[in-house]
């Protein structure tokens, strides 16, 4: 039985970004959109529901995906990736569902479709964007039905997949421009987690008193001549942040700091 997906009220404060970062410690980050993001990967690992990540191009959205199945129940099976964009339209049924031997010229061997491949366990559909309609109508079969038939075969296998989807561009304006079918859109977003763009990373978590914590509390609950550095710190010496002049999560992963920053997508 598929677990429910259960909300429950987001600490984005000191407190919430120090639990979630020890969870989920591939995806750094102190902003309060960070600790978001974190607080839904974690959501959507404790539940079974498909999950559609947007964000640019190497904002770090296979670093969450992957995150979320690490500490899914699903962690002890295979994650299988693929990338879209790698997949024409006239080898999608082979990619996708497989093939027999003999089926076409060339098909010396069966081979395991992806969704096969993935059966019991995740499959992440990396730059969705790239996936036509055609292919989107046949994904939302499989998802309906449970079933794919191999190119060539004639019987058909049961699969079980749960798909974690990833586009870097807005599924309202592909929606709009007629380039994401709406079903397949509302059957993938079971939870949808919005990774921001590298410029939109800075900041700090706010407070459950409601003032940000590098800028101090307000001046009446300071000592006179204490700045709010000094204030919240015992030795009187602020501590250094890291830089956000990174261009994208690739670039800082090699530099050993993967930083990344979330919101909650709007419903």
């Amino acid at each position: 039985m598929a677990r429910p997906l259960t909300r429950r009220a987001l600490d984005t404060g000191a407190a919430g970004a120090a639990k979630t970062q020890v969870a989920l410690p591939e995806v750094v980050g102190v902003s309060s959109d960070m600790v978001r993001v974190r607080h839904l990967a974690i959501l959507a690992a404790r539940s079974d529901v498909n999950v559609l990540i947007t964000g640019e191009t190497g904002a770090g959205k296979e670093l969450v995906a992957r995150a979320i199945h690490r500490l899914s129940g699903l962690a002890g099976r295979p994650f299988i990736g693929h990338n879209c964009a790698t997949t024409t339209a006239e080898m999608f049924d082979s990619e996708f569902f497989g093939h027999v031997r003999g089926a076409f010229s060339g098909a010396d061997r069966d081979h395991v479709g992806l969704l096969a491949s993935a059966n019991g366990s995740v499959l992440m559909l990396d730059e969705l964007e790239s996936m036509g309609l055609a292919q989107q109508a046949k994904l939302l079969r499989v998802m309906d039905d449970g079933e794919v038939r191999p190119v060539g075969a004639s019987s058909l296998q049961s699969v079980s997949v749960r798909f974690l989807a990833a586009t870097n561009r807005d599924p309202g304006k592909m929606l709009e421009d007629g380039t994401l079918r709406k079903d397949l859109y509302y059957r993938l977003r079971g939870l949808e987690i919005r990774i921001p763009p590298p410029a939109a990373r800075s900041g700090r978590p706010t407070s459950r008193w409601g003032y940000r914590r590098d800028r101090g509390p307000p001046s009446r609950h300071r000592r006179p001549g204490r700045s709010p550095s000094e204030a919240r710190s015992p030795s009187g010496c602020s501590s250094a942040t890291p830089s956000s002049g990174h261009s994208g999560t690739r670039e800082v992963t090699k530099a050993g700091r993967p930083w990344l920053s979330g919101s909650i997508a709007p419903r």
